[in-house]
């Protein structure tokens, strides 16, 4: 059995000088809508009985409706879900539709890649997770061709900004030897999570990558960014509508 103990309590005993700040508990606003009222298929597990959050069905009918969004959002309120519901629900309408999700790492988003691919799966859509150890694994196993099938036929890349960099830069050079392609020409949303975990210069590349993506895709890209806390998000939603045109 285990216990939870007091940070106070063990920052006290090392000799520690601390402020606490306690915030007050918030109850979350809820939307009249279920989870299995937007994708039926969501009856089958518990979720599906769940009433969205307000922030989730918000951002589901923005994008619904053509708009980016930056949705700021605190640890645990289901950033996930405000964004794979658009996606699911464009997959059972279009079955060439294809979203790229960005995450700092795939460790640090192995939360979030489990639900993604639970959700996914209700509907027997294909998820690939791919960043340079994910690469060299699958070829490794299955070979490259493989890999560029699986990739092409996937509704959801997950990956890292690292990755797709690189990637990018050989689709300027050459772009059949680009891995992902198949999947810029005809990407439709780009989404990027945990914004806050970057600093500036990472930051700064990342806008480039949404940039060149949206250059390169032969539809209008539609953008989603979640984060914890954004210091300046009408600036993000100033540059996101100059460069995707939304």
């Amino acid at each position: 059995m285990s216990s939870r103990v007091s940070s106070d309590v063990v920052l006290s005993s090392k000799g520690y000088s601390f402020i606490t700040i306690v915030e007050p508990f918030t109850e979350p606003q809820y939307s009249s809508k279920k989870f299995s009222d937007i994708i039926p298929e969501f009856s089958r597990i518990e979720l599906g009985e769940e009433r969205l959050y307000l922030h989730q069905y918000e951002a589901y009918l923005a994008l619904s409706s053509g708009f980016n969004v930056v949705l700021t959002a605190g640890t645990g309120s289901g950033k996930t879900e405000a964004w794979i519901l658009y996606v699911l629900e464009k997959t059972r309408s279009l079955r060439d539709f294809h979203a790229l999700a960005l995450y700092p790492t795939l460790a640090l988003a192995n939360d979030q890649i489990k639900r993604i691919e639970k959700y996914t799966s209700l509907l027997g859509k294909q998820v690939v997770q791919i960043d340079s150890v994910k690469k060299d694994e699958i070829i490794k196993k299955s070979g490259l061709p493989a890999l560029r099938v699986s990739i092409g036929a996937s509704s959801i890349i997950i990956s890292n900004p690292a990755f797709i960099l690189h990637d990018l830069k050989k689709y300027m050079l050459k772009p059949g030897s680009a891995l992902l392609a198949p999947v810029y020409s005809k990407l439709d949303l780009l989404v990027i999570d945990e914004l806050d975990f970057y600093g500036p210069r990472s930051l700064a590349l990342l806008l480039a990558v949404i940039d060149i993506l949206s250059k390169i895709s032969d539809r209008k890209l539609q953008v989603v960014v979640l984060s914890a806390g954004i210091a300046n998000p009408q600036d993000l939603c100033n540059y996101l509508t100059s460069v995707t045109s939304r």
